[in-house]
């Protein structure tokens, strides 16, 4: 039987709607889509599993893993209270009267909301926390973290007279 076009006037006379020629092709193609598709999500699935495993050793606990630094999250604003962005952040190590000493000195500019993060070793220590910007006066704080997740500090900036 020859196969005419599935919009044919001779087709339409058969009883034949353009939609059962859509659902024929969908259902010779199951048996390929079977033969494919579970396969490649098994395989899809071991890999995900396996994944998950090497990320985290201590997944048989489904506890989240230990935090390993404390975030010292800096907000610069200016005297009349707005965010000041584009600021220049330094956090020096300091001695335990608030000194700076040699060290590695973190430095960041920032964002559009006045803050910007710095990521530190979760012991107790001792900062001196400086920031500059364009147009206002320096200013630095001595910052003591205790071992805590996250210290927020907040930061004023006069404008320059």
């Amino acid at each position: 039987m020859p196969v005419g076009l599935p919009f044919s006037p001779a087709n339409r006379a058969r009883g034949h709607s353009v939609g059962d020629y859509g659902r024929r092709a969908w259902i010779r193609a199951i048996p390929l889509l079977m033969a494919v598709a579970f396969p490649l999500a098994a395989a899809l699935s071991l890999l995900d599993s396996k994944v998950a495993l090497a990320k985290d050793k201590n997944a048989g606990k489904g506890e989240p893993p230990p935090v390993t630094d404390t975030l010292i999250k800096v907000t610069t604003f200016t005297e009349l209270g707005s965010t000041l962005r584009g600021a220049t952040v330094k956090l020096l190590p300091a001695d335990k009267d608030g000194n700076p000493r040699k060290g590695k000195t973190l430095q960041g500019v920032t964002n559009g909301m006045g803050e910007y993060p710095f990521h530190v070793p979760k012991t107790e220590a001792r900062y001196v926390l400086q920031a500059e910007a364009k147009g206002f006066e320096s200013v630095s704080k001595v910052v003591h973290v205790q071992g805590e997740d996250q210290t927020d500090i907040f930061l004023q900036l006069p404008a320059k007279k």
